[in-house]
């Protein structure tokens, strides 16, 4: 029997404190809200502004911003370690809290492994929410791409099992958990698991069982607070933006700015690491911001060129704009190779040069297939919370 009687009314999210990850939360919260729903959110404060946008409730998480390390993402067996470090922390002060709320049921996200656990502890239903590539079951084509591409950062990272070790045995001496299986653990599976993405982008997406919903582009549905204050020339506009983590590469930036200073060019620069900070650049070339409201500006652009994050990709295809993808992460390489194979971009090869390469995405325009991009860009919202309204109820049903 479970040791909560659930308020029927209540939904708790526990996010992973990264841009791309909120917001493709973001829309989500949103709609419960305005479904009746009196939703709580957690996370770290940079993003308390954002959450309670949306009408959630925000709840701080006992760690700080800077005690969270998402740079490496390719490095599985440090992220393995991370999320059992970060439940270790965290999880006596949720369960606690949780046990006050008593929620209609729990959203967390796919690799916040500490919500998976304050579910399973007070046996409330729990629904995971993926918003980068998913892997539904071991050894299949999703999983085979995901181990080629992160198996040598992996291995880089076997120091750190002394430390995997000494989480789990901690969790199981407090909790009694069991299964703390590498990629359960990773990517904390449940019956339901909502997908922030088009089934067209997610490599062997037909073979995905009912367990998978997949929602469309979510995070289309956050509203930006930022306002894109420039005009824009008649020319063509370039916007370049290499994410929120990974957006540290100087030099790729600096040859970007040099190949591409051409007079029939535009360059919008989301400058978030404050790189160019310095450099003297012709504003008539180059309009530079820390950032922009994305979603505006897609529809402005003639070529994006991104780092691949699986939020802009959908964004970009969903505003019919090709684009030149640097990706910096396993995932990343996934998912930009079926975007390639789909017709609405090309991974950057470093024996080009980034001017050829800019001009054959240009091109790609005039072979561009508006009904894929069209499905891509649906919405399965009203859908998402049908299947999560049955799924939580067949589940009381046997809980209680």
């Amino acid at each position: 029997m479970s040791n909560v009687t659930p308020n029927n009314k209540t939904v708790c999210f526990y996010t992973i404190p990264a841009t791309g990850h909120v917001n493709a939360m973001w829309g989500f919260m949103e709609k419960l809200n305005k479904e009746g729903f009196k939703v709580i959110a957690y996370s770290t404060l940079p993003f308390k502004e954002k959450i309670e946008s949306s009408g959630a409730i925000f709840y701080e998480y006992n760690l700080k911003q800077d005690d969270i390390d998402l740079k490496d993402g390719s490095r599985l067996l440090k992220l393995y370690s991370l999320q059992l470090g970060y439940t270790y922390t965290m999880l006596d002060k949720l369960i606690e809290e949780c046990s006050n709320i008593k929620p209609y049921c729990i959203i967390h996200d796919s690799i916040a492994h500490w919500g998976r656990r304050v579910g399973e502890v007070l046996d409330i239903p729990s629904v995971s929410y993926c918003s980068f590539v998913a892997v539904n079951s071991i050894f299949n084509s999703s999983f085979i791409k995901y181990f080629s591409n992160f198996f040598i950062d992996t291995l880089k990272d076997i120091k750190v099992i002394s430390s995997v070790n000494k989480y789990k045995k901690g969790l199981k001496d407090k909790y009694n958990f069991k299964d703390f299986g590498f990629m359960n653990t990773l990517v904390n599976p449940q019956n339901l698991t909502i997908i922030t993405y088009s089934k067209l982008l997610q490599v062997g997406g037909s073979g995905f069982s009912n367990k998978y919903f997949f929602a469309g582009p979510v995070s289309s549905c956050f509203k930006s607070q930022v306002i894109n204050d420039f005009t824009l020339p008649n020319k063509k506009i370039i916007y370049i933006s290499l994410g929120t983590i990974l957006n540290d590469k100087i030099e790729l930036f600096k040859l970007l700015i040099e190949e591409l200073k051409k007079p029939e060019f535009h360059l919008c620069i989301s400058d978030g690491a404050g790189l160019l900070n310095n450099m003297n650049l012709d504003k008539d070339f180059v309009t530079i911001r820390q950032n922009f409201n994305q979603i505006d500006l897609l529809n402005k652009v003639d070529a994006y060129i991104t780092g691949g994050g699986t939020n802009s990709l959908s964004e970009s295809i969903s505003a019919n704009v090709p684009m030149l993808m640097f990706p910096q992460q396993g995932e990343q390489k996934i998912i930009c190779k079926k975007v390639e194979q789909l017709g609405f971009g090309l991974i950057s090869n470093p024996n080009k040069s980034i001017l050829e390469q800019v001009e054959k995405v240009l091109k790609l325009k005039e072979y561009w297939n508006y009904a894929i991009s069209k499905e891509i860009s649906t919405l399965y919202l009203d859908d998402a919370v049908e299947r999560i309204i049955k799924y939580v109820e067949d589940k009381k049903w046997k809980i209680y």
